[in-house]
């Protein structure tokens, strides 16, 4: 169980070399929505609005990932189960 630590719709992406992927860029694993949760462990979209990203934390497709940011708030409690 996690707790939402910060929320962000336009969430910077670096990559490998420490270069910024801005937001909106089609590189940018996190697509429009970014959920802390703490522990190096987040939420995002992805940059397609069908389907995840392979890159990131919990990637899920982009209007899954807005759907959750508009229901999350900052505080709100998550259970993640395998």
């Amino acid at each position: 169980t996690y707790t939402v630590l910060e929320k962000q719709s336009a969430r910077t992406f670096y990559d490998s070399n420490g270069s910024p992927v801005p937001p909106g860029d089609a590189r940018n694993p996190y697509g429009t929505v970014w959920m802390d949760l703490g522990k190096q462990l987040c939420i995002h979209g992805s940059p397609d609005r069908t389907k995840p990203t392979t890159e990131g934390c919990i990637s899920l497709r982009g209007d899954e990932a807005e759907d959750l940011y508009g229901i999350l708030s900052q505080g709100s409690s998550v259970t993640i189960r395998r």
